[in-house]
């Protein structure tokens, strides 16, 4: 069944059902609330929110600057030409979106007052922590030399800012980049005014694209310190259906890049994690895949050994081009296997997310070798190559005579795309969208059945009630409507004692149970969160090596490096992206759950309110009045009392948003935020408990008689009409019936 069947049918129905709402509108509506009957818009909004939204494959590249990442999508979606501009320093790598638009066109989104106010305070913090070391430094210096000798300031005071500058920069990695980020704004006597006139470019190629970008990520680029986000859209049919996420490398000096890089990655379908062959998963590159989380649907996580080329030459090293690279390949195995287990035990935060790649790590690593690509795509045109490119080629035919020569260009092909094997990379996306173009099916199959059962069940309902409405007209007769309706009026004030003091007793158990059963869910929801931030941090013991003091161990060091000691060091270590990204998905269940038994808790007071008046009605009225006729207005009158929403709508504080791998002071700090803010939104739930009954016993009327009187009467009146003009009504409401049961 096509979804489009059941939105022209809704659309007949609708248009069928407005032609007779003078004699049955009323009925129509509580049958469509009854049934959750969605409009031929909504249902045709939902249809397509599944089909577009879903159909968006999301690529997210996680590695660290010079990783290969940029050559990577440069082969993947470019040919190997180089499109995509490379990072030449962390500052460089902005985060960049690449998505199919019409025409070559980029945007840059700048940072903000309030980023280039933490950049310049992280600068400040930087500056104070290194001119405290030098000057530590110099005063060690200064203790170990003896009055009177002679030394070379200068040359002393050199070596001081150096060491300091490197021990900063290894122990202060954020603070360092945020100094560097903040010399260059300063260097570049840009300012706010300046790039509100730049930030939209619209080339004619994507040759010309790449060239003016240098300008917002190159490393000499003009607004290069200012560039905070890239967003690049070519009309190239490789990117339809695909948004690609570049992710920028470590150190990001400001957190609300951090915070967005996560949230990016969380949705992607398939992540590739790119790491140099070479250093292949070293611990920058274990602090940048703490950023990736787990997603619902499909997320396949694929690792990418860059660079493979450079790795043809050492010990792995076989006659045979396959071989090697098989032995190379299983060496990366065994490193993937153990650094992932190793990560997951030490930051269990992480979850399941690697469980895949540790136990096959063989079905999720793959080589790839970009300056390989663009040799078999330029092998014809070897004065277009590069000087890296003209290395590479001279090692592989010297070392592999049998599988690289100018004389076999077919083997030659076959080898280079062997080695870059960016067709099975191609495959892996494939197989990503088969995936999720199946779960789109499933979703839409499942979507049509549901919908397709409830348009069954309400035209079943609807021709109940055609009939029922029908059989009311042929036994009413004037006289006793007459009667119906006097007698209504007469015992108006006993009906209104009466049903009220039913409805009030039901409302008031309801108040009653409205904040505890909600503060119950809350509790059950808040049960053991304490337990889990405690469990998302982990304790790492590591050992560092410190000068000792003295002249003689100044010595030691000058002549034969000695003058050390190590010493142990145990801190707290905590993945923050994991962690933050939970609390979200935290605020959102709770939300969702205390929302969700807020209607239940209003639904079962409908049902408690039918169920305590109608006998009392019935028993008031003496059995006089039409039985079907008071269901449908004591239906009409419960489903009249008014809903409230329970929203929560409690942000992530600025605090806890994703700051990368954090250890020590850090971690500690981060921990306590956390811990802080479970602590308030407890709170916070409680206050918007109480908000909420305030909201619902000022909208729930105190009485509900008056509106059933009134609407008992109007009712009266309707097929007391019906019933004057019995025979055009009851055969617009055949000619309605046969029209709902023909339409196909």
């Amino acid at each position: 069944m096509e979804y489009q069947y059941l939105i022209e049918k809704t659309q007949k129905i609708e248009a069928l059902s407005s032609k007779v709402f003078d004699l049955f509108e009323l009925e129509i509506q509580q049958l469509k609330s009854t049934h959750g009957l969605d409009s031929a818009s909504s249902l045709s909004a939902a249809f397509e929110k599944i089909s577009t939204s879903g159909r968006l494959l999301n690529i997210g590249m996680v590695g660290r600057v010079k990783a290969g990442k940029s050559s990577l999508l440069n082969a993947l979606f470019f040919d190997g030409e180089n499109t995509l501009p490379k990072a030449a320093t962390p500052m460089t790598a902005a985060l960049t979106t690449l998505s199919y638009g019409e025409q070559f066109r980029a945007t840059i989104e700048f940072y903000t007052a309030s980023d280039i106010k933490q950049i310049e305070l992280n600068a400040s913090k930087y500056a104070f922590e290194l001119k405290k070391l030098k000057d530590q430094k110099y005063a060690e210096f200064t203790a170990r030399i003896q009055t009177g000798t002679s030394v070379d300031e200068e040359r002393i005071l050199a070596v001081i800012e150096k060491q300091a500058s490197q021990e900063a920069q290894n122990t202060l990695p954020e603070l360092s980049a945020s100094y560097d980020q903040f010399k260059r704004m300063k260097a570049s006597g840009l300012t706010p005014a300046d790039l509100e006139l730049v930030g939209t470019l619209e080339p004619e190629s994507h040759q010309s694209l790449s060239a003016q970008l240098l300008d917002y990520v190159g490393a000499e680029g003009k607004y290069m310190p200012f560039t905070k986000v890239v967003h690049i859209h070519m009309p190239i049919d490789t990117l339809k259906d695909i948004s690609v996420i570049d992710t920028p490398g470590m150190n990001d000096p400001v957190q609300s890049r951090e915070a967005r890089t996560v949230e990016l990655l969380k949705a992607c379908d398939v992540v590739f994690i790119v790491s140099p062959a070479g250093q292949f998963l070293n611990e920058n590159d274990i602090e940048l895949i703490g950023r990736i989380t787990a997603k619902e649907g499909v997320q396949e996580l694929v690792l990418i050994a860059s660079q493979v080329d450079t790795q043809l030459y050492g010990s792995e090293k076989r006659p045979l081009l396959n071989q090697t690279l098989d032995n190379i390949k299983a060496s990366l195995m065994q490193r993937a296997s153990s650094t992932l287990s190793g990560l997951k035990h030490q930051s269990p935060e992480v979850g399941s997310v690697f469980d895949n790649i540790i136990r096959n790590p063989g079905e999720h690593l793959l080589h790839c070798s970009g300056v390989a690509h663009g040799l078999a795509q330029r092998l014809d045109r070897s004065d277009t190559w590069d000087a890296n490119e003209q290395k590479t080629w001279d090692n592989l035919t010297a070392d592999y005579a049998d599988w690289f020569s100018e004389h076999n260009h077919d083997l030659t092909q076959y080898s280079l795309a062997t080695l870059a094997n960016i067709e099975t990379i191609r495959r892996i996306i494939g197989d990503v969208r088969q995936k999720k173009d199946s779960i789109i099916r499933e979703k839409m199959q499942h979507l049509i059945v549901h919908k397709a059962g409830t348009l069954d069940k309400f035209t079943n309902a609807l021709q109940q009630r055609i009939g029922d409405r029908i059989a009311l007209i042929n036994r009413s007769d004037l006289d006793g409507l007459a009667k119906q309706s006097k007698n209504l009026l007469s015992k108006r004030n006993v009906l209104e004692k009466r049903i009220d003091i039913k409805y009030s007793s039901c409302v008031n158990r309801y108040y009653q149970g409205v904040v505890s059963g909600l503060e119950q869910e809350a509790d059950k929801l808040f049960q053991g969160t304490q337990q889990k931030i405690d469990d998302s941090s982990t304790i790492e013991t590591s050992q560092h090596t410190r000068e000792k003091s003295g002249l003689g161990n100044w010595f030691a060091r000058k002549m034969w490096g000695g003058g050390s000691e190590t010493y142990s060091k145990t801190e707290k270590i905590v993945q923050s992206g994991p962690v933050s990204v939970a609390l979200k998905g935290f605020i959102t269940t709770i939300e969702a759950s205390l929302k969700r038994a807020a209607e239940k808790q209003h639904e079962a007071l409908e049902k408690e309110i039918s169920q305590a008046v109608t006998p009392e009605i019935d028993k008031i009225l003496e059995g006089e009045c039409d039985p079907m006729m008071m269901a449908d207005v004591i239906l009409s009158a419960v489903a009249s009392i008014p809903k409230n929403t329970f929203s929560l709508n409690t942000p992530l504080p600025i605090e806890l948003r994703p700051k990368g791998r954090l250890i020590g002071h850090e971690a500690d700090e981060f921990i306590t935020h956390a811990e802080t803010f479970a602590a308030q939104l407890r709170n916070t739930t409680t206050d918007e408990i109480k908000h909420y009954f305030a909201r619902i016993e000022k909208a729930i009327p105190t009485n509900i008689s008056n509106t059933f009187i009134e609407n008992m009467d109007a009712k009266i009146a309707q097929i007391t009409s019906q019933v004057e003009n019995s025979t055009q009504t009851i055969d617009r409401l055949q000619r309605f019936s046969a029209q709902i049961q023909g339409i196909r």
